[in-house]
């Protein structure tokens, strides 16, 4: 088969690229000089872009080599942090509650709008460069997964930690310090014994931290909350001033809304930016649009099973978010608990696209349910998010309702392009 394609045209080679897979690609770059010289780096391009979401390659000198460094990058949660919200915060300015909290997978934090029925809206922008002023930020991961197996999430999300400022390394050391190895063992972590020993050496890391250099207990850098009210806006200014020269491609959406509250977010679209986004971006439009789509995802997540499956409502929802189709996704719960879907088809063009639904079941749902994951069908390629947080569940009677969100995140990898020679 590579001998019949050496014969064909470089241009024919580029148009064809579009539909084959990295991996593919590489095979054939490998069947020899011939083959390697033929499939060329505008014939990358279009592979790279058709295998990655969308995504394009910056000033690369070789096309397998982009491929290779995309196929061996890390994987994990994509480091997002909040520039605005239209949602303000529970009880005023509170800095405790604000939207930065949404953003960061940290179950103590978490993100409480003002009293609202209007759709509320939320951007944050893709700096995987500031994840590196956080110490603990390598960790972060496996530590919030000890945090949250050792004390259960409605004991972080009360007194003390959702009240103050701590750093992750703070409320690691008062959940965890003192475990026994066995204890370690017990709980539901991947790795037992690799989880021991990081576990030690971390913990002898923070103490040392605190006592010798006297590192702050609270929260510093950007991972403190700074926000200024602008309008009806409320805006991170050091955010606003920052830019990334990296690339985020999403594999997979993380919902989690926290326990003890009395509203719990329930809908929600998920938009995407192919550039950073915006306070601009937080507009009436994009209000208008989502409060159109809302009467359609609520019943797609609250219609019999049927609706989930059917076309018409899926139809019809599309089309009131611009000509998507939306496609169910393989979610780690059942239909009834909550759904999610992918918006596939949007506008290339389009700064900001409609990428994801997501809904909490409305019909006798467990308090306790609080996450729903969800892989895509395909990556795709941000540098942004904008959340629009739509419904709450009402636990008491209210009248207007505010949102309570723990998280919304992204996982997947990350794409930066070689510095100009």
């Amino acid at each position: 088969m590579p001998l019949l394609l050496l014969k064909l045209p470089a241009d024919v080679h580029t148009k064809l690229a579009a539909f084959i897979h990295a991996n593919d690609a590489a095979r054939f770059c490998f069947a020899g000089k011939e083959a390697y010289k033929a499939f060329g780096l505008q014939a990358w391009r279009a592979c790279l872009f058709s295998t990655h979401g969308g995504l394009r390659i910056g000033n690369e000198q070789n096309g397998l080599h982009a491929a290779r460094r995309l196929a061996t990058c890390g994987r994990g949660c994509l480091g997002f942090r909040a520039l605005a919200t239209d949602g303000g915060t529970f009880d005023g300015g509170d800095s405790r509650f604000w939207v930065d909290a949404l953003f960061r997978p940290e179950p103590w934090r978490i993100y409480c709008s003002r009293q609202t029925s209007d759709p509320i809206l939320c951007a944050a922008t893709f700096l995987p460069e500031r994840e590196a002023e956080d110490v603990d930020s390598r960790d972060r991961h496996w530590m919030c997964e000890l945090i949250i197996e050792t004390w259960s999430l409605e004991q972080l999300q009360v007194e003390p930690f959702s009240s103050k400022d701590y750093a992750l390394g703070s409320v690691f050391l008062r959940v965890c310090h003192g475990l026994r190895d066995e204890d370690v063992v017990s709980l539901n972590l991947q790795n037992g014994q690799e989880a021991i020993t990081k576990y030690r050496a971390k913990i002898l890391e923070i103490v040392q931290r605190f006592n010798t250099t006297g590192a702050p207990a609270m929260r510093i850098g950007l991972d403190k909350t700074v926000f200024a009210q602008r309008g009806s806006v409320s805006v991170d200014p050091r955010i606003e001033a920052l830019a990334s020269n990296a690339t985020a491609v999403a594999t997979t959406l993380i919902v989690r809304r926290p326990i003890p509250v009395t509203c719990p977010g329930r809908l929600g679209i998920v938009f995407g930016c192919r550039r950073a986004p915006r306070v601009g971006d937080l507009d009436g439009r994009l209000r208008r649009v989502c409060a159109d789509a809302t009467p359609y995802i609520r019943a797609l997540v609250d219609g019999p099973s049927s609706h989930i499956l059917s076309r018409g409502p899926r139809v019809e929802l599309g089309r009131r978010l611009g000509g998507v189709r939306p496609v169910l996704l393989a979610a780690s719960c059942s239909p009834e608990q909550g759904v999610c879907y992918q918006l596939l088809g949007s506008n290339d063009d389009a700064d900001v696209f409609p990428l994801a639904i997501f809904g909490f079941g409305g019909r006798n749902l467990d308090d306790a349910f609080t996450s729903l994951r969800a892989r895509f069908e395909k990556p795709v390629t941000l540098k942004g998010v904008v959340v629009a947080l739509l419904e709450a569940e009402r636990r008491h009677d209210v009248v207007d309702p505010n949102v309570d969100m723990e998280f919304v995140g992204l996982e997947g990898y990350m794409y930066e392009a070689p510095p100009e020679t």
